[in-house]
Parts: structure tokens; sequence; C-alpha cells
């Protein structure tokens, strides 16, 4: 299943808590904080401005996160 597809799937309320709760574990060590990071809760090797690739290569991925 792709990110997208699990993305569908996911109920609004339990993906906007699990990108809360991830984006504030990020906010405490990094100085830029990518979406993708709120959205899986893994580290993401982002450059600022990147993102247009970035969000469009992790959508066709399989999904491996925990979630």
């Amino acid at each position: 299943m792709k990110n997208r597809a699990r993305l569908l799937q996911t109920n609004e309320y339990d993906l906007l808590l699990r990108m809360q709760n991830n984006l504030f574990d990020a906010a405490l060590t990094k100085k830029y904080i990518c979406v993708l990071e709120g959205i899986d809760g893994r580290e993401h090797e982002c450059e600022p401005g990147g993102c247009e690739q970035c969000l469009q290569k992790w959508l066709n991925e399989e999904a491996t996160a925990k979630w």
C-alpha cells in the first residue's frame, strides 16, 4: 500500500493527533521540521525549498511507517 492510500484510510483525528505529537517531539531538537516527520514520525533528510519533489516521492513510496 502506498503512503497516499494509507493517508486516505486514516481517520483525520488520529492523523492530526499523530502529527501534533511527532512535531512537538521534533521541535525540541531541530531547527527545521518537515511535515512528513509529523505524519510518519521518521526523520527525513529535507532541504528547505525541496518540498514538492520530496512530498511527491513520499506519496508514491510503499507505506512502511509505524502508523
